[in-house]
């Protein structure tokens, strides 16, 4: 099976690796196979993949009622 990644083809996953190797880490190869074509393609899956994980972990500690920073908010000391 071959992979279109920037208007070049290529047979293997290693290959875009190779060719493009800020993109071998994080998942990135898995999404290249599921359809990302391009740069801009492959780094807003990237994004909304990281935003989907940090909504999952608000809304989990959330739950626990654990204490979470939010630079939105002044810090509050203890009474």
């Amino acid at each position: 099976m071959s992979y279109l990644f920037e208007g070049r083809e290529f047979r293997t996953l290693q290959d875009i690796g190779e060719a493009f190797p800020a993109y071998r880490s994080r998942g990135c190869t898995e999404l290249i196979r599921d359809g990302a074509t391009t740069i801009a393609a492959l780094e807003r899956r990237i994004a909304e993949r990281d935003d989907a994980a940090r909504r999952s972990v608000r809304a989990h500690a959330r739950r626990l009622g654990c204490a979470t920073y939010s630079a939105a908010r002044k810090f509050r000391s203890a009474p």
